[in-house]
């Protein structure tokens, strides 16, 4: 029966990747932080009997573990940033090489009127 369950949520999914993909992507993300975000909770009231990613852990492990998690997701959400800032830069440079194509056709034109 969980398998079905499965088997429908990701004809679902995509299904729904297919209209909206970023959108689709942002709700796998939230459901894979609220999963295991339960997880770590049941699994920590339970003596890590839950635990996500193997079987007992002692608390500093789990600590370590939900900083890893919390760096990746760093690093995964500041990498468009720093491609944000490239492409300003290509941007500004087209930009400045547009402008002085711009003038030379300036002082062409301007030299073509002169004579």
């Amino acid at each position: 029966m969980k398998i079905l369950i499965y088997f429908v949520l990701i004809i679902a999914f995509l299904m729904f990747y297919r209209q909206s993909p970023i959108i689709s992507i942002i709700l796998i993300i939230i459901f894979l932080a609220s999963y295991l975000y339960y997880k770590s909770r049941k699994g920590r009231s339970s003596l890590n009997r839950g635990a996500f990613f193997s079987g007992k852990q002692s608390q500093n492990n789990g600590r370590v573990d939900d900083l890893v998690t919390l760096v990746v997701l760093q690093q995964m959400f500041d990498k468009p940033s720093t491609n944000k800032v490239d492409e300003l830069r290509s941007n500004q440079d087209k930009s400045h090489k547009q402008e002085e194509q711009i003038e030379k056709i300036k002082h062409e034109i301007l030299e073509l009127l002169e004579e």
